[in-house]
């Protein structure tokens, strides 16, 4: 061990096959979830969106709806580049190597480090973009719940089906109101 340096505590001892292994199982895991979440708040987006009551469509759903719309299009994106990345390698090696060795599955070959640095990179994008979806998503929901809760407080009651403005409900009260009433249409 050089001088200087703390020994690290081992946990335990794995091949470099198994944490291979290990890493695609973990990172297809994560990507399935992430997939499934994305298209949930896609969804919930969606559902804001558009305002049948005044018959608009709401731009500040946009936002978040990009947010996942660049999440889903960048996991597309990684699996794609990865597929052409692995075809190029395999192919070079079909190229510089004999069909005897080719014939030995247990042999290992170099591959180039762009196999497994675009595909990192793809997948730590994915994920810092769907972190911003759904904090964008959970912003538009809390407005959302403060202008509902804000909405209901100064909207009129409704009793035995017809609306009743603040004023002559108060008048039902018993309270005083310096303003005069609402002139009927």
């Amino acid at each position: 061990m050089p001088t200087g340096t703390k020994p690290s505590k081992i946990k335990s001892v794995l091949k470099l096959k198994t944490i291979a292994e290990r890493k695609l199982l973990y990172s297809d895991k994560a990507s399935g979830i992430l997939r499934q979440l994305v298209l949930a708040g896609v969804a919930t987006c969606w559902l804001f969106l558009y305002s049948e009551k005044k018959d608009i469509f709401r731009s500040e759903w946009i936002f978040p709806l990009l947010f996942f719309l660049a999440a889903i299009v960048l996991d597309l994106l990684q699996y794609v580049r990865a597929t052409f990345i692995f075809d190029s390698e395999y192919h070079k090696i079909l190229e510089t190597h004999d069909e005897q060795e080719l014939k030995n599955e247990e042999k290992t070959y170099e591959v180039s480090d762009k196999v497994h640095t675009v595909s990192n990179w793809y997948f730590k994008a994915k994920m810092l973009v769907s972190i911003l979806a759904f904090g964008a998503l959970f912003s538009m929901v809390l407005y959302e719940v403060i202008a509902y809760n804000k909405n209901e407080h100064s909207r009129s009651v409704v009793q035995s089906g017809q609306l009743i403005d603040s004023i002559k409900y108060k008048s039902l009260l018993g309270v005083k109101d310096s303003m005069p009433p609402p002139k009927k249409q």
